[in-house]
This record gives C-alpha cells, sequence and structure tokens, in this order.
C-alpha cells in the first residue's frame, strides 16, 4: 500500500502544537469540505475517538459546517465545554470506544493520535466502520514508526501504510511532516523538553515562524514522517 506525502500550503499559527498535529489541523481546513461536501442546512453528525478538548468542533465551524458532535473519551477534558458553542448540539460520553455501543449512524468519524492507545485497535475499527451512515468518512490521524525517535513511549504502536490499509478498506494515506519537520519536533520539543527541561521556543512566537520554514524545505526530503493520516468513505 502507497501513501503520499501532505505539505500545507498554509501552516497555521499554532504555538505549544507539535508539528504533525498542526498539518493535520492544516489538511482538514484545506480539504474538509472535498472530504465531506456541505449541504445547505444539513446539520452533519460527528464522533470524536479520544476526543480530549474537542478542539475539532471549531475546524468545522470555522468552515461553516452545522454539527451534531459526539466526543468520547476514557476522562471528560477540562476545557471541553469551552467548545461547545461551535456545534449545534454537544456531548461528551465517558467510554473507551471498546465498550462504546450506540444505534446512531454518524457522517464523520474521527481519532487524533488515539488509535495508537486503544489497546484492540483492529475491535476499534471494526465498531468504528459499523457506526458508519451512509456515505459517511472515516478520518483518523496516526504515529508512524519514526515517531518512536520523537515521542518514545506513545501508547500500544506504530503504524504504516500496510497495517492501515488492513484495517481501513479502500483507505487513502498521507505521509505527513517531513526531515526538517521531524527535526524541529525533534530538537525544539523532545530534546529541550527532556534535556534542557524547558520548552520556550515551542511556546513562544518564533516556533511558528521557523515551522513555516521547516514546511517549505520538507518538500526537498520528504523522509521520516512522524504521522499517517487515513481517510476511509462508506461507499453504500
Amino acid at each position: 500500500m502507497t501513501s503520499k506525502f501532505y505539505r500545507p500550503n498554509n501552516v497555521l499559527e499554532q504555538r505549544e502544537t507539535s508539528p504533525a498535529r498542526v498539518y493535520t489541523d492544516g489538511f482538514l481546513y484545506e480539504n474538509l469540505e472535498t472530504i465531506l461536501p456541505k449541504s445547505s442546512n444539513r446539520e452533519f453528525k460527528v464522533l470524536d475517538i479520544g476526543c480530549g478538548s474537542g478542539y475539532v468542533r471549531k475546524i468545522f465551524y470555522d468552515l461553516g459546517y452545522k454539527i451534531d458532535y459526539t466526543g468520547l473519551d476514557v476522562k471528560k477534558h477540562k476545557h471541553f465545554d469551552d467548545g461547545d458553542r461551535y456545534a449545534e448540539q454537544s456531548k461528551f460520553i465517558t467510554s473507551p470506544i471498546e465498550e462504546y455501543n450506540t444505534g446512531e449512524k454518524f457522517d464523520f468519524i474521527i481519532s487524533m493520535f488515539a488509535l495508537e492507545h486503544i489497546e484492540d485497535d483492529k475491535l476499534a475499527s471494526k465498531k468504528m466502520s459499523q457506526m458508519l451512515g451512509e456515505n459517511g468518512v472515516q478520518f483518523h490521524m496516526v504515529p508512524s514508526k519514526f515517531s518512536f525517535m520523537v515521542y518514545f513511549a506513545h501508547g500500544y504502536r506504530r503504524y504504516n501504510p500496510r497495517i492501515l490499509s488492513s484495517m481501513f478498506a479502500d483507505a487513502r494515506i498521507w505521509r505527513v511532516c517531513g526531515l526538517f519537520s521531524f527535526m524541529v519536533h525533534f530538537v525544539l520539543i523532545t530534546f529541550m523538553k527532556r534535556a534542557l527541561k524547558t520548552t520556550i521556543i515551542y511556546r513562544s512566537g518564533l516556533y511558528p515562524k521557523i515551522l513555516k520554514v521547516a514546511n517549505f524545505l520538507d518538500k526537498f526530503l520528504p523522509i521520516f514522517p512522524i504521522a499517517y493520516i487515513v481517510i476511509a468513505k462508506n461507499s453504500k
């Protein structure tokens, strides 16, 4: 199974956010309307696995979507309720995906660096496929094997295109981050935080500027991806 390399056209001005997540957020801003075409007055049902703060609600809001949002996680994030204003309806459910059962069908199921924390990810992918509605879309961001060097211990596993294609039928897969973005993460986040006990650059206004340069240079060396984006559609 092959994968394409994704490099955002415009790097979002985000601090204290890893390169892979900044770029994946950018992917959604640039491509969501193609992946999930809008229709007038339609309310889309969205399930966010391992939702954390549920910040993806704002991405949908910024792009003009009306959503009925369900956030699923083992613990409610302290800022989850702050994002309620970005959805027509918003609810949080405390449950691991393996134990979550519902008769609802969703138009969009998303997870961001969550599948690797699910012990039985094969069961999770099966359940998500069953919960996907007609012409529904799954969108997942997962760590690659190269992410060991920036995240060290992080969940149960890492992924590659072969594994992802076995989990999601007819999946489209993108590599996220090239060599220079990888180095930004390793030096400014991993090394500085662990060895120097500081994240001063990561938290500063300089960080997005550095990331923009790294993103530009990545096109010359699109290697050592930190993450993969995988999209799978229900063609029924």
